[in-house]
């Protein structure tokens, strides 16, 4: 069974790159942009975001990314996956809606507004611990680690 990964979150961390730690999906930055209006007005912060905690248990594999990013991030994104995912083929980028109609596997995730999550590998954040009916919560790169095991 297939196993896709999201970026943001997952792989990409966006939160390190501004040094904001959001609660809910929706908190503004100090300054009332969303996270995204900030790296719309800065896409180059996109290449210099560090990796997650998870990045290690992901880099050395070969990993089909399925991710939203909006017009304007999709060059420095594709350069961030160059350095840092040499391995991932393809990158598919959807909205987030359309990535559980596209899914043949399992979805390493951590976006807290899908429909369904039975197929969902959820990483655990403040803003989707009320997400009760994902395939998994993962808490640590070790529990990534196992789940990935499990479902491989």
């Amino acid at each position: 069974m297939s196993i896709y990964f999201d970026l943001d979150g997952v792989i990409r961390d966006l939160v390190k790159a501004i040094g904001y730690n959001p609660q809910t999906w929706d908190d503004p930055l100090p300054d009332g942009r969303s996270l995204y209006q900030f790296f719309d007005d800065n896409p180059d912060a996109l290449l210099s975001a560090p990796p997650t905690e998870y990045y290690g248990v992901i880099r050395d594999r070969e990993i089909v990314i399925f991710t939203c990013q909006p017009e304007r991030w999709i060059k420095n994104t594709l350069a961030w996956i160059t350095i840092y995912l040499p391995k991932a083929t393809p990158v598919i980028f959807q909205k987030p809606e359309d990535k559980l109609k596209l899914l043949n596997g399992y979805l390493v995730e951590d976006y807290p507004n899908f429909s369904d999550y039975s197929k969902v590998i959820l990483i655990d954040k403040p803003y989707n611990s009320h997400i009760e009916n994902c395939y998994a919560r993962v808490w640590t790169p070790d529990g990534l680690r196992d789940i990935l095991r499990e479902v491989e």
